[in-house]
């Protein structure tokens, strides 16, 4: 038995029998599953203007009240609001075309096994439709009294009653999850035990407005009122069962399938109730509701892809066609397109591909090609492109767009997700289609105007935190991927927008490690699902790597024990694939791998440089801004150059900015200087705007300035496509020095082969790549002119003699930096300060020895 995967969404798994509701004779008004599939509606027809006023009556048990309604809220006021019964047949023939045309082969497939029907995929289409269609069973209850133009249209019957609603209120979705037990015992769903499809079914109604709730959360008798609201609800659902060609229920119904089903419910119930579309069928209703449900059956591929989720076929183009490169594939690309299909075919289920490169490598083209090889073998549909930062993502945004574009990917449904997606350009408004939908609790976004259009912009009903993960292609940051596994609203509707395409990680290695288990427990849930998934990083550690692997094979059913003692070792430069049915790994070729290491070979020259932090002339000649203005000086003369300043925070970076701007062009950015700053603390708009200036000016096809200086943080270290002369770094950790070394000479070879970009070459002070790293040190001591440390002032100055060392309290005393826990940060791991650096009332003292093994500078 495959394990669930780990994390689950929310409390799918019930432990606790659900809420029995007394079921009294047929006269008493509880139905029989052979009377409740006779049940039939024959609901009156009526026009614009006019009113309900009762229907054909049947025997007792078998009337349905159309009276109780549905959706009021937005619609027209003149009217009866909209029957409860057929905005559930809209919800399950949304289902229907839901599972024909949105989901992808694979979901079908891990849905149909999470019921038992692997082999009767049909069968699981018409339970799929049932669970969208019983969603809202909870309105009838005392929730018709919510509204007071509905409760005004309700039936005699049932109008009274509503002054004790407001002690036993709860939630329709809560209500619909209590009363599920009693309405599917009538469908002749049976309850055995926990993985019953009926426990299932209901934990799946009450998770339709995005939060899973427990089976044993009690509601009042006064809520779900008497004997006959309790036949309403049997006759509704009887209704919906029929035009679904009354489904049994199946063998079982496991957690992740009922995670899926649940994120169907949700967006079919979402489809159904745009405004627009509701106030079209309240002016019209068809005179039977056989024929309201195939009306609505055709309306709703044109509802899918006014949504902007119909998905499309892109052409299939060679290799430079396809990126719009002129390049041919490297070996890397080549091997990926050859070698992979063969290993990746011998299983049923997706895998995990880790693609490790240097910088500059085309990592990203390599994770496309896999996709397109995954994709086709295990029956995704389009991916998913998930970076560490907006910045990246808006980057990586425009290149797949133009790759779509190149492609015929024109109606292709492509978002950009975070939190600030709705100011970029691609967001602009202008020509735009979209309608409210009335039951999304604000989730509509407004969005910016005035912005510059992008070739591919997302339909309206695509934007909002919530609904672009379901675009068919998606590019964003990494955490709107990781709400999927937490405890958020809607996580079975990202896991649903997740589960359907390949997933591509970049930057694998860029997380911090509460972010790291959170990406395991990710991919735990895409192994469940046979989701391919592409790791991309030039630095992440063979622990984190092997790490991951492992969490995604067992979510796909492989026991933790049997993996305790496998290693999954990736080659550099290559990729490693592991199968995720049989846990076969299989790696790049050996001569491959020879053929992409020395195909971008190249030696880079790394000189570190002293420096003192501090302003004006502290420091002397090794004061920092006076060796970052001696190192660009020679760019400053004669044939120029690009040099790309990375800070570690953003207040060093307005600085250096500042100072430099001062000494080489005192025009601003607006006004196109050579000096241009950039990081993540700009409005999102000017951030766009910003990036892209210099990701234009230094990227691969130019064109490229005469003489620019670029000081930036941390946003330029990871997926931006930039080409520079030089790079000059503060000290950061050697994996993200390495990072920030990708940004010197990226394009070299591809220039040698096509021409400089602008016809500009490498100056001539640019004789090889070249990272400098400035390395902080004290100011130095008044004393004795050299770097002072805590240690080196209680133990006496270098090449002092064994007697001098008494003397240290008048080397101290004479120091120009008195080293306090404030000013030397000397923390323990746990965030407290070590005995020895406490300070003492009255007294400033210092540690006798560093703290674990080395003061930080």
């Amino acid at each position: 038995m495959r394990q669930s995967p780990r994390g689950a969404a929310a409390s799918v798994v019930a432990e606790v029998p659900p809420l029995r509701l007394a079921c009294r004779s047929v006269s008493g008004g509880c139905l029989d599953a052979g009377s409740a599939s006779r049940l039939r509606s024959v609901g009156r027809l009526w026009g614009p203007g006019s009113r309900r006023e009762g229907t054909v009556l049947l025997p007792r048990q078998d009337v349905l009240d159309e009276s109780l309604w549905g959706k009021s809220r937005g619609l027209d006021p003149q009217l009866p609001p909209y029957p409860l019964v057929r905005h559930l047949l809209d919800a399950a023939a949304m289902a229907l075309c839901l599972w024909d045309v949105f989901l992808s082969e694979n979901q079908r497939a891990r849905i149909a096994e999470g019921m038992g029907l692997a082999e009767e995929p049909e069968r699981a289409r018409e339970l799929v439709g049932l669970c969208a269609g019983l969603h809202d069973i909870g309105k009838a209850s005392g929730f018709q009294f919510c509204s007071r133009h509905g409760a005004r249209h309700l039936s005699a019957e049932f109008s009274t009653g509503r002054e004790k609603m407001s002690v036993d209120w709860v939630g329709h979705d809560v209500a619909g999850m209590a009363a599920a037990a009693e309405v599917l015992e009538a469908l002749g769903f049976e309850d055995d035990d926990e993985l019953a499809a009926s426990r299932r079914v209901a934990e799946t109604i009450g998770g339709h407005h995005g939060r899973f709730h427990r089976l044993d959360v009690g509601v009042g008798p006064a809520f779900l009122r008497g004997d006959a609201w309790a036949r309403q609800r049997v006759a509704h659902a009887a209704v919906v069962h029929e035009e679904l060609r009354a489904p049994t229920a199946p063998e079982s119904f496991r957690a992740p399938a009922a995670v899926l089903v649940t994120g169907v419910v949700i967006l079919a119930d979402w489809l159904v109730s745009q405004e627009g579309y509701l106030r079209r069928r309240q002016r019209s209703l068809e005179p039977s509701l056989t024929a309201h449900f195939r009306r609505s059956q055709a309306d709703a591929p044109q509802l899918l892809k006014d949504a902007g989720l119909a998905p499309v076929e892109l052409r299939r183009l060679p290799f430079a066609e396809a990126y719009g490169i002129t390049d041919e594939p490297n070996p890397l690309q080549r091997s990926v397109m050859e070698e992979l299909p063969a290993f990746a075919g011998l299983g049923k289920r997706g895998g995990i591909l880790l693609v490790t490169a240097a910088p500059g490598d085309g990592k990203s083209e390599t994770a496309l090609e896999a996709e397109r090889v995954l994709s086709k073998i295990f029956g995704t549909r389009g991916y998913t492109f998930l970076l560490p930062t907006m910045a990246t993502s808006d980057q990586m945004h425009g290149r797949v767009a133009q790759t779509l574009l190149n492609q015929s990917g024109q109606d292709a449904g492509l978002t950009l997700v975070h939190s600030m997606a709705w100011l970029n350009s691609a967001y602009a408004d202008d020509g735009l289609a979209g309608e409210t939908v009335v039951t999304c609790d604000g989730d509509e976004a407004t969005a910016g105007r005035n912005r510059r259009e992008a070739d591919l912009r997302p339909q309206r009903w695509l934007r909002g935190p919530k609904r672009p993960l379901l675009a068919q292609f998606a590019v964003g940051t990494i955490d709107q991927a990781l709400m999927g596994v937490l405890p958020v609203r809607h996580n079975a509707l990202r896991l649903l927008a997740l589960s359907g395409k390949a997933i591509v990680v970049d930057e694998a290695h860029a997380y911090d490690p509460y972010m790291q288990v959170l990406l395991g427990r990710l991919l735990n849930w895409l192994g469940a699902y046979g989701v391919p998934a592409v790791l991309l990083s030039a630095t992440l550690p063979a622990s984190v790597s092997d790490r991951l692997v492992k969490e995604y094979l067992q979510g796909a059913g492989h026991l933790a024990r049997s993996l305790r003692g496998q290693t999954f070792p990736a080659p550099y430069p290559g990729w490693l694939y592991v199968d995720g049915e049989t846990g076969r790994c299989t790696q790049m070729s050996p001569s491959r791998q020879l053929e992409q290491a020395q195909a971008r070979s190249m030696r880079l020259r790394v000189t570190v440089e002293r420096v003192v932090h501090g302003a004006g002339t502290k420091g002397g000649d090794r004061n920092r801004m006076a060796v970052i203005q001696r190192l660009l000086q020679p760019l400053a003369q004669g044939e120029g150059g690009v040099a790309l300043v990375v800070c570690n925070t953003v207040g060093d970076a307005q600085e250096t900015y500042r100072e430099l701007r001062a000494v080489f062009d005192r025009r601003s950015h607006e006004a196109g200087g050579d000096v241009q700053l950039l990081h993540a603390r700009f409005p999102g708009d000017v951030r766009e705007e910003r990036t892209r200036g210099v990701t234009e000016g230094l990227g691969r096809n130019g064109p490229r300035p005469l003489r620019r200086i670029v000081v930036a943080t941390q946003v330029v270290e990871q997926s931006l496509d930039l080409d520079a002369d030089i790079v000059i770094s503060d000290l950061a950790p050697l994996s993200l020095l390495l990072q920030r070394a990708g940004r010197c000479w990226r394009h070299e070879n591809h220039w040698k082969r096509h021409g400089y970009a602008g016809n500009r070459s490498r100056p001539a002070w640019a004789v090889e790549p070249r990272l400098v790293v400035l390395d902080p040190m004290a100011a130095a001591c008044r004393t004795s002119g050299v770097r002072c440390t805590p240690s080196t002032c209680l133990a006496g100055h270098p090449g002092s003699s064994q007697e001098s060392r008494a003397a240290s309290s008048r080397f101290r005393a004479t120091c120009s930096i008195w080293w306090r826990p404030s000013t030397a940060m000397a923390r323990t791991s746990s965030g407290t300060i070590p005995e020895a650096v406490r300070r003492k009332p009255g007294r400033n003292t210092t540690a006798r020895t560093p703290p674990n093994g080395a003061w930080p500078v």
